[in-house]
């Protein structure tokens, strides 16, 4: 990386141990093409259920996987798993929090939106 080679960078992390999830590969293929500007020509080694799944194997093992950062951030912070590269071009997901203005559920959508707004910070 700090030749920054990018068919080094390419050929080096192809050659690693890869994890995705079942559904979705989206993170990947625009982290590849933000980068490298083309699509991954690999698929992951495991294809796991979801995102939780990748990071509960990154920690107990060797590996890596493209996954946004803040469902990552408790186990960087504790040391469970490293942050490798985040990119040359980094990628920003917006989200978008849209409720009724009158529910019958009003309280527990206000729960849902506390805990995005502490988990975004």
């Amino acid at each position: 990386m700090k030749t920054k080679d990018l068919n080094q960078i390419q050929t080096w992390l192809k050659a690693q141990t890869w994890y995705g999830s079942s559904g979705d590969m989206e993170h990947l293929r625009r982290f590849w093409h933000i980068n490298f500007g083309k699509r991954p020509d690999f698929k992951p080694n495991f294809i796991v259920p979801n995102m939780g799944s990748i990071i509960r194997c990154l920690s107990n093992g060797k590996g890596i996987a493209v996954i946004p950062d803040f469902l990552s951030r408790k186990e960087r912070d504790s040391g469970n798993i490293k942050l490798l590269w985040e990119g040359y071009n980094l990628i920003e997901n917006t989200l978008y929090f849209g409720t009724r203005k009158k529910s019958i559920y009003a309280e527990q959508v206000g729960m849902i939106q506390e805990i995005f707004e502490r988990e975004m910070v």
